[in-house]
């Protein structure tokens, strides 16, 4: 029964199994109400761009996270999700 699924990752840790060769396109559904809330992330990034966050939360005194609030939302007004049938 199991032989024709494989691991959510490539490395074989992370479960749920997911079904081999099936179409995984996934919806988002609406928001819901309380989606303002913040709701915290832990992401990898080059040291770059840590060592560029750092120098800007000493030059402007406000938080890396504020920075990248702002970021992420000046991106997300600029490039609006699509569905591939270009509805949304």
């Amino acid at each position: 029964m199991f032989d024709s699924f494989i691991p959510a990752q490539a490395d074989g840790r992370s479960l749920p199994l997911i079904p081999r060769g099936r179409n995984l396109a996934v919806m988002i559904s609406d928001p819901k109400p309380d989606a303002d809330r913040a709701k915290e992330v832990k992401v990898k990034i080059p040291v770059s761009y840590h060592v560029r966050l750092h120098s800007m939360k000493v030059l402007t005194g406000k938080p890396i996270s504020d920075t990248v609030t702002e970021a992420l939302q000046e991106y997300f007004s600029a490039h609006p999700m699509r569905s591939p049938d270009g509805e949304f």
